[in-house]
């Protein structure tokens, strides 16, 4: 079975990894690739929509542009399906950290590919959703930013619209900041591995001719446990919002709404020609 071949109850591995830390001075310890949300590589606007907010470009619109209720419906109804959809995706994660834990109550180490590739996916979705719910770049889709415009046009529009409550305006700026950090590499982390290994300019003198690759075989098994963590908590931070912007959209389309699966057996590659004619606009190709 998998999970019973994946995770080891090797001993002296606790030896081998506080040595090894202490001999890689020039190797990107793990607080590069798991340092909370520290470098997942920045996550495109939603494919459902790969539209912008401003300008033009060949004559093409690289804006959404915001003139009718319609127009405010649509757009909020593409993130709601983009929400639910990686948020699903979240959930399943969950469930397979949830597994590996359950059959392996008593591990203390976990391979490292198989931790790596379930942090790698999970990490990659955070960041999708952080984008989609917390961005505020000028050419970017998130709700955070069509929050503020809805709130600010509601007396145009004819609606009524609440300010978002403190909890709600607080996990909207987590999310926010956690996208902001997750779009650089910050150099604290330098600063903060060679204080914590007591690198001096003696000793990156000493080796600097030579730069190890450090590779641990396992991960310590709270690696894991704190993945789950951040897993079960982002998930009740995207359903604070997912609640929020259901009950915006109910306003928009003047009562309740009806949010269900639309099963169909093949995607079609085809649809990526969306993609393709977003990315011309802005690039500037779009005649």
């Amino acid at each position: 079975m998998l999970a019973s071949t994946v995770f080891k109850k090797t001993k002296g591995i606790g030896f081998a990894y506080n040595k090894a830390l202490k001999a890689t001075p020039f190797g990107r310890s793990d607080a590069f690739t798991r340092g909370g949300f520290a470098i997942m590589p920045h996550a495109t606007a939603p494919l459902s929509l790969m539209l912008c907010v401003s300008g033009t470009a060949g004559g093409a619109m690289k804006s959404y542009q915001f003139k009718k209720l319609p127009d405010y419906i649509y757009y909020l109804s593409e993130i709601i399906i983009d929400t639910a959809k990686y948020k699903a995706r979240l959930e399943r994660y969950l469930q397979e950290i949830d597994v590996l834990l359950a059959k392996n109550s008593s591990a203390k180490f976990i391979e490292t590919e198989l931790y790596e590739s379930l942090s790698d996916k999970t990490k990659a979705v955070f960041f999708y959703l952080f984008n989609l719910l917390g961005d505020e770049t000028k050419t970017a889709i998130s709700y955070r930013k069509f929050r503020k415009m809805l709130l600010k046009n509601s007396k145009i529009l004819g609606i009524s619209i609440p300010k978002l409550t403190n909890v709600e305006a607080q996990t909207s700026n987590s999310f926010n900041k956690h996208r902001n950090w997750g779009l650089h590499i910050p150099e604290s982390l330098l600063v903060s591995k060679r204080k914590f290994l007591n690198v001096d300019d003696d000793f990156i003198m000493l080796h600097c001719k030579e730069v190890p690759l450090p590779h641990f075989q396992y991960f310590e098994i709270e690696y894991l446990h704190q993945l789950r963590e951040e897993v079960a908590s982002v998930l009740l931070s995207i359903d604070l919002l997912e609640n929020r912007m259901h009950k915006d959209y109910t306003v928009l389309v003047g009562g309740a709404f009806r949010l269900y699966p639309d099963a169909m057996k093949v995607k079609p590659y085809r649809i990526m020609e969306i993609v393709k004619g977003s990315h011309e606009i802005q690039m500037g190709k779009n005649t």
